[in-house]
């Protein structure tokens, strides 16, 4: 049991303080969800190159502290008044529709559980004419330890 109303309504994030500043694991006032906005509690994030800019002072007005990541996938855990189209409790996702592609069904059961629509098993299937056969992909990123792994075609 939490012992004060100021830790509930608390998250942690990681934080830059200062330009060219270490990145900072800090507890925060959460955010107030704004008229036409969703609030999304955070559960996976990347951090991109225009997070790099900002961590070292690059993109000149900015004000610090700044959290990072601009790509991040979670779940919606407030809607703003006006907000029609999404929903308390949607899974949310910035950036494409995702779909593993794995050696073997050991991954499956954690990709669809955490929400992913598919998962594609290499050893059953062409990982190439796979994601062709449910809509394509735009981009591909590859973790493979290795690129022969992957077919050409």
């Amino acid at each position: 049991m939490r012992s004060s109303l100021k830790e509930e309504n608390t998250v942690k994030a990681i934080q830059i303080s200062k330009a060219g500043g270490a990145l900072e694991l800090v507890e925060r006032e959460t955010p107030a969800v704004r008229r036409d906005w969703v609030r999304i509690k955070v559960q996976a994030c990347g951090v991109c190159h225009s997070d790099m800019l900002m961590k070292e002072g690059y993109w000149p007005g900015l004000q610090y502290p700044r959290v990072p990541g601009l790509e991040v996938a979670g779940m919606i855990d407030e809607v703003g008044d006006n907000v029609t189209a999404w929903k308390k409790g949607q899974r949310i996702g910035v950036g494409y529709r995702t779909v593993p592609i794995g050696r073997g069904n050991n991954a499956k059961d954690l990709a669809l559980k955490r929400g992913e629509q598919a998962y594609v098993n290499s050893e059953a299937a062409n990982p190439v004419e796979e994601l062709k056969r449910i809509g394509g992909a735009k981009v591909i990123l590859s973790t493979a330890p290795a690129a022969k792994r992957w077919p050409r075609s």
